[in-house]
């Protein structure tokens, strides 16, 4: 969970030696949450219905900590599994990116405000290209 000076993880994110050798699997989790700090904490949404500004640009990152340590492939690899959630749950599917009628703000954490908002951004860095993208996220 992100803070606005600290992030939090539960226990099983203390990892001995041992089960580091293949690799971290929280890795993208530490992503996500650290990249709060850089963006997600600096924007404050409106109410809970523009949670997905925070979230989407926080589930993109773990596309760009991909794409960095492991590549492109990779990264293209994991997109897809996040996409593949969001596409084949039919219960969001026909959900708006910003919903503004909820019942509780539970319901905006879904697969509609991280998967399908990160999604979007990666499709809007490769319509951009890199040097417009990252431009745009700098000035916003």
């Amino acid at each position: 969970m992100e803070n606005t000076t600290a992030t939090l993880h539960g226990s099983d994110i203390l990892q001995k030696p041992g089960q580091l050798i293949d690799e971290n699997t929280w890795e993208d989790t530490i992503a996500h949450e650290l990249f709060h700090h850089w963006f997600g904490d600096l924007v404050t949404a409106e109410s809970w219905s523009n949670l997905t500004v925070n979230e989407s640009f926080a589930n993109y990152s773990e596309y760009l900590w991909n794409e960095y340590k492991y590549g492109k492939d990779q990264a293209d690899y994991h997109l897809m599994t996040d996409v593949n959630q969001y596409i084949h749950n039919p219960s969001d599917f026909n959900k708006n990116l910003v919903r503004f009628n909820y019942e509780s703000r539970e319901d905006v954490f879904d697969l509609v405000t991280y998967q399908k908002g990160g999604g979007i951004l990666n499709m809007l860095r490769n319509y951009l290209g890199d040097d417009a993208f990252f431009a745009g996220i700098n000035d916003y």
